[in-house]
């Protein structure tokens, strides 16, 4: 009889630090849900205060993201009418790379290869724009 009492208890004991653990698990995410909300309220009116809140609101613009791509075809030194492939790009993240080759192509500084996706030549334009952006590199 002792024993069984004994384990009982020992079972109430475990289940109390079991809900114990849940609860500050629950606390956790209902604070991360709250900043969540503060973030997405953030982003409707004011700047954001949380870190990753300011990492969504930091988006480098469509510009930005192109001139990107210049500076790769500028530091590989490739000349006017010169192509690089896709994996020369990796160090442009892959959310905004499309978005500046498309700004790029628009300001007529590259063209797509019409065979292959995946090749970017480097224009006339964008070899001049190039060089103004970066003078050590284009020289």
């Amino acid at each position: 009889m002792w024993m069984g009492m004994f384990r009982f208890y020992d079972f109430i004991f475990l289940l109390l630090i079991f809900v114990s653990d849940v609860s500050i698990v629950l606390r956790k995410v209902a604070h991360r849900l709250c900043n969540l909300v503060h973030c997405c309220r953030a982003a409707i009116g004011a700047m954001a205060s949380e870190p990753y809140c300011r990492s969504m609101l930091d988006r480098p613009s469509d510009e930005d993201v192109s001139r990107q791509i210049l500076g790769v075809f500028m530091r590989h030194r490739i000349p006017a009418t010169g192509t690089l492939q896709r994996n020369y790009f990796f160090e442009v993240r892959d959310g905004d790379f499309q978005r500046g080759i498309n700004k790029a192509v628009a300001n007529n500084w590259i063209t797509v290869d019409l065979r292959n996706r995946y090749r970017y030549q480097l224009t006339t334009t964008g070899y001049a724009v190039g060089r103004v952006i970066d003078p050590v590199l284009g020289a």
